[in-house]
């Protein structure tokens, strides 16, 4: 950094922070979009209708409706005056994803779940010098994913809400429970039963 190698415990720190931040996040942004499927049954019937064209807006929706990372706290490195309130250099700042991700300013009814909405200048990867490094694999990981259980699972709904563990930064699910009807083979071999599933983080 700066000319300067860095030392053993940064370099540590830097891969934790790679490997960690990539998992936690897109096991908690499946999650939400998951939990999404079952919330707004309307909007999910549009997305099987056309998954090719309509998942992109619903997995954008997902992340701006559900939070995968629920605030960051940064240092200020010089007075400000942000909305009329005054921050001093060397006062802690706290944004919470939640509320940006609501703000009436910028999303038109943002209580409400709307996968076609455009544009969508959600900040769920960050903004500026902290946009994630791992926006392009994320998104990746999380429409594969779906494609994928949508198309071999159709009728796959939640059925236990999710538990999440303790925590104020991340958004983080340990299990959600899941029904679905498994393919035409174990469906024959099962008599026709529905299978229902926990998935453990």
């Amino acid at each position: 950094m700066d000319g300067v190698p860095l030392d053993d415990e940064r370099i540590i720190l830097l891969w934790f922070q790679l490997l960690i931040a990539g998992n936690e996040t897109t096991r908690s942004s499946l999650t939400g979009a998951m939990e999404m499927l079952g919330a707004f049954p309307e909007q999910r019937a549009a997305l099987m209708d056309d998954l090719d064209s309509n998942l992109p807006g619903f997995i954008e929706e997902s992340l701006r409706f559900t939070n995968p990372v629920l605030h960051f706290r940064r240092t200020a490195t010089r007075d400000v005056e942000l909305n009329g309130s005054q921050i001093s250099a060397g006062d802690k700042v706290t944004l919470w994803y939640p509320s940006a991700n609501r703000d009436e300013a910028v999303f038109d009814q943002p209580d409400h779940f709307d996968p076609t909405r455009s544009p969508n200048l959600h900040v769920s990867f960050g903004f500026g010098t902290h946009f994630s490094l791992g926006t392009r694999v994320g998104r990746l990981q999380v429409a594969v994913m779906l494609r994928e259980m949508l198309t071999r699972l159709p009728d796959i709904d939640v059925v236990v809400p999710a538990r999440r563990a303790h925590s104020t930064f991340l958004n983080s699910p340990k299990s959600l429970g899941v029904r679905f009807t498994p393919a035409r083979a174990q469906q024959a071999k099962e008599g026709g039963r529905g299978i229902w599933a926990t998935f453990n983080a």
